[in-house]
């Protein structure tokens, strides 16, 4: 494809003073033109370059398209064959396009949504064959075989549509759901904040930042430097193109920052400003462990080697799980809080800190209480066991139980066993 030369003509695509007579991508071609004639007479240079190389055009797998409203008396386009239809839909290099006005990649979303459900699908479905998968596990084959999908394209294709990303997040959702073993009623932040994932929507902005950072840094003659200097002067214009979708993107997020007019090419060190200015809802929560920041990192926790253990901790540290406190709040009556009463010593609110430290409804209840505090000795260094005796509010023992890795796994499968407890009993529904 090297010495293909289309020919320039009237009608053609002009970023800047550049020309656009076609654009290819190792064996796949795309000729532009803004008339029907100019198309014909393109595809018939097309034919007569094959015709002199010896090649010939695969006319099935060619597609016609127009991008906006179909002219008035559009004539047949000659390919080989008499009469080459029109196509509603193309894929080129992966990206599948449609030509209506304002929706260009919605199928491009709909595509990818549903290939990405699919592979997650697949790999869950897997756990059936393997057993249970580590929490790290499952998020490599995520990062590996389903990200790929939700991100493809993203560059270009912004997410000025919400429908569209709902369908993205969705599947991203349903996903991290699995992997951590919740219900729908969960929380989505807690999503992220656990595994270490971030929300698509945001990943696809600072993948889409990058991508402009990159096109920054382009020399000068280079098309996509000169296709995005023409963006600038389109935003000066206040006409649609890539800078102006972008602006509408970053204007949707649910903080303030300061956005470019992109009248301008802005600086490499301006983009690098915008990331940041994203990445700051990352910042400011503490790790109970260490002390430092972490507001978005795959969880200790998550480390637990027993699946029950492990999900019975996401569930009550993510407040999924049953106990009154949470399981009262969806009755059809609601149920104050202060009257959301323990079921075995209907003494206090009912939460899974007070069922673990506090409770002493039951004999068979101490007992485990007992047995779980000889075990959290025995496995405990001495730094840990003081430590945790200065603490005395039971929700936050249970936190620093949980953050530690000595006391992690004995925890873990303590909270296990007071749930199974607790669910041999009926909830307290007060009268």
């Amino acid at each position: 494809m090297a010495d293909l030369v289309v020919g320039k003509d009237v009608n053609d695509i002009v970023l800047g003073n550049i020309p656009v007579t076609n654009l290819e991508q190792a064996d796949d071609l795309i000729i532009l033109s803004t008339s029907p004639t100019g198309l014909q007479r393109k595809l018939d240079a097309l034919a007569r370059w094959c015709a002199t190389n010896f090649l010939i055009l695969n006319v099935i797998k060619s597609v016609i398209m127009i991008f906006g409203t179909k002219p008035r008396g559009l004539p047949d386009f000659t390919h080989y064959e008499p009469h080459s239809r029109l196509y509603s839909t193309g894929t080129y290099v992966g990206i599948r396009f449609q030509g209506r006005y304002g929706a260009i990649f919605r199928k491009h979303y709909d595509d990818k949504a549903s290939k990405a459900q699919r592979v997650g699908r697949v790999i869950c479905g897997l756990e059936s064959l393997v057993g249970y998968f580590q929490p790290r596990d499952a998020i490599n084959l995520y990062m590996a075989l389903v990200d790929p999908h939700l991100t493809h394209g993203c560059e270009i294709t912004l997410d000025t549509n919400a429908t569209a990303l709902g369908l993205l997040e969705k599947v991203q959702i349903a996903f991290l759901r699995r992997l951590l073993g919740l219900g729908q009623r969960s929380i989505l932040s807690v999503l992220y904040t656990e595994t270490g994932i971030l929300p698509i929507r945001y990943r696809r902005i600072l993948l889409a930042l990058g991508y402009l950072k990159y096109v920054v840094g382009c020399d000068d003659h280079q098309l996509v430097k000169v296709a995005i200097r023409e963006c600038t002067q389109l935003t000066a214009a206040n006409q649609p193109n890539w800078l102006m979708s972008l602006r509408e993107v970053l204007g949707k997020l649910p903080f303030q920052m300061q956005i470019p007019l992109f009248h301008v090419l802005p600086s490499a060190d301006e983009i690098d400003a915008l990331i940041s200015s994203k990445l700051y809802l990352l910042r400011g929560r503490v790790d109970p462990a260490t002390g430092l920041p972490a507001a978005c990192k795959f969880r200790d926790y998550l480390n637990i080697r027993n699946a029950q253990h492990r999900k019975a901790v996401t569930k009550v540290l993510t407040s999924n799980h049953w106990y009154a406190i949470e399981s009262l709040r969806y009755a059809r009556t609601p149920v104050p809080p202060e009257m959301r009463r323990c079921r075995l010593c209907r003494q206090k609110i009912e939460t899974p800190e007070h069922a673990m430290f506090e409770c002493d409804g039951i004999p068979e209840l101490v007992t485990r209480r007992r047995s779980f505090v000889e075990k959290l000795m025995l496995h405990c260094t001495e730094a840990t066991t003081r430590q945790i005796s200065d603490i005395h509010d039971s929700a936050r023992l249970l936190t620093t139980l949980i953050s530690l890795p000595d006391s992690m796994n004995v925890t873990a499968e303590y909270l296990w066993d007071v749930n199974s407890l607790f669910d041999e009993h009926p909830i307290y529904v007060p009268t």
